[in-house]
């Protein structure tokens, strides 16, 4: 059966998710400052720097220089003798800064110039000395930033220059500096923030899926209350938090009386200890463990149980079972196990521990069986929590791992 897409008000979920907001807006400028200050810091750039090539200045010296770049560079005591581009500048739409980084910023033109002059006469660029003068314009804005009272501020600015420096020489493969267009310039920045992206790319299509998975069919009817089903009314379980798989496994017609699922879906609780207590307290109200069965069932990545399978043990047994069910995630298999490694193991360990533990407070004598299931990532974890608690396996008395 499917219904309509609709988009629920959950309770308290606006509040976290703003506090996320703000959160990242406080801590965002805080670590441009620090990054930046580090960055930018003398001692780290001049760590960075020390491999600056003294051969540059020669070059930039000799007669050929000036007439292949069309000046000559001159000399600035202040800088420890250093040479700078007489008409270079810290190419921004404001020009220069109030922190008075111009000089540093006019150095490390004619470091470029200098790369663009041995690619002109067939001299090799190697890709080191331009990663030196981007170390040596940071130590410069860094000595810069300390000179004038090292105030936040400086250095934060400091570090911005120095990314974007960098940023733009990771972006020309530390090759000479090359005058670019404005669609190869957007090309290769989307290529860079592609790349970059890349490691996130599981967490976000896997963030994506669990937004999808908790809207979809909410217009389904929750059990009734006689069910003992989780998400029925009374339940410790909110229907609107079960996902859209749980509220499908939950709204089959019931095969056997007497049968219980308890699921607990991924919103239910943020830690996996919560979702597991809850599971346990939904399967204390219900009297899941006066059955004479209790499968502890590990879902797929999306939530998904397969019912036919739950239906078949509920069958088997006359309805005498329990089945109990943690949903980790809310993403296709593959993408949970790439954004959310480990969690499907964790989750089994967890919950199946969990169950064995408060089945050991039974009387043997009416101690129910304690079953397994789990179906394509559920298996896998479900396998591994049995490695990882023989103790606890050596008490399990079946189980089908699909």
């Amino acid at each position: 059966m499917t219904c309509g897409f609709a988009i629920p008000r959950f309770e308290g979920m606006a509040i976290p998710r703003a506090r996320r907001v703000a959160v990242l807006l406080a801590v965002g400028p805080l670590l441009v400052l620090l990054l930046g200050g580090w960055t930018a810091s003398p001692r780290v750039a001049r760590g960075l720097a020390d491999a600056a090539p003294s051969r540059a200045a020669g070059l930039a010296t000799t007669p050929r220089f000036a007439e292949v770049m069309g000046y000559e560079p001159v000399a600035l005591p202040e800088l420890s003798g250093a040479l700078v581009s007489p008409d270079g500048d810290c190419s921004t739409p404001t020009g220069g800064t109030v922190f008075g980084f111009d000089d540093a910023c006019r150095e490390h033109d004619l470091a470029y110039d200098v790369l663009r002059y041995r690619q002109a006469v067939g001299l090799p660029v190697d890709g080191r000395d331009r990663f030196a003068a981007d170390a040596q314009f940071g130590r410069r804005m860094g000595e810069r930033c300390v000179t004038s009272g090292g105030s936040l501020g400086c250095l934060a600015t400091a570090g911005i220059y120095v990314a974007a420096v960098t940023v733009n020489s990771v972006r020309q493969g530390y090759r000479a500096p090359a005058e670019e267009t404005g669609v190869q310039i957007a090309g290769s920045s989307l290529g860079l923030v592609l790349l970059a992206g890349l490691p996130f790319a599981p967490a976000l299509g896997a963030r994506a899926f669990r937004r999808r998975l908790r809207r979809e069919e909410l217009c389904l009817a929750p059990p009734a209350a006689s069910s003992g089903w989780a998400g029925a009314p009374g339940s410790l379980v909110r229907w609107n938090e079960l996902g859209r798989e749980g509220r499908r496994l939950l709204t089959r017609s019931p095969v056997a009386p007497r049968a219980l699922r308890v699921l607990v879906g991924v919103e239910s609780a943020r830690r996996l200890s919560a979702r597991v207590a809850l599971a346990l307290a939904e399967a204390e109200r219900v009297g899941a463990f006066s059955r004479g069965t209790v499968c502890v069932a590990v879902p797929t990545g999306s939530g998904w149980l397969n019912p036919h399978a739950v239906e078949s043990l509920e069958r088997a047994t006359g309805g005498d079972v329990a089945t109990i069910s943690v949903q980790y995630a809310a993403a296709p298999s593959w993408l949970s196990a790439l954004a959310h490694p480990g969690a499907h193991r964790w989750a089994a360990e967890a919950l199946l521990t969990a169950v064995h533990a408060r089945l050991q407070l039974i009387d043997p004598a009416v101690r129910p069986r304690l079953v397994v299931h789990g179906e394509s990532l559920g298996a896998n974890a479900m396998a591994s929590a049995l490695v990882w608690r023989p103790s606890v396996a050596a008490d399990v008395d079946g189980g089908l791992l699909v």
